[in-house]
């Protein structure tokens, strides 16, 4: 199978490259734009009536942390942190040392 791409403009789909094929040879169409859908594959809601749908779906849902969960990862992801600027620092004034 060979790929050549094009472009479609007023109804018709115009090739980049000549190409050799034998009349009423079998082609596939498939356009390079990506559709904008969700994780699963679904287009996303337009009509307002969609979108709240969705929003009503999303908030059935349970949550993904229970509060203790939570509390422990902002206590870790904080702890991170505040390591985290102490190594930026650190690493800059070895950096800094080099420009002296």
């Amino acid at each position: 199978m060979r790929h050549v791409s094009g472009t479609y403009r007023n109804g018709v789909v115009e090739l980049d490259e000549a190409v050799n094929w034998a009349d009423e040879t079998s082609v596939q169409v498939v356009s390079a734009e990506e559709e904008d859908v969700c994780m699963d594959g679904t287009p996303w809601p337009k009509t307002e009536e969609e979108i709240q749908d969705w929003w009503q779906w999303f908030d059935s849902l349970d949550p993904m942390l229970t509060d203790e969960e939570y509390a422990r990862f902002e206590a870790n992801r904080l702890e991170e942190k505040e390591m985290q600027k102490t190594l930026a620092e650190e690493e800059a004034d070895k950096l800094a040392r080099h420009f002296r």
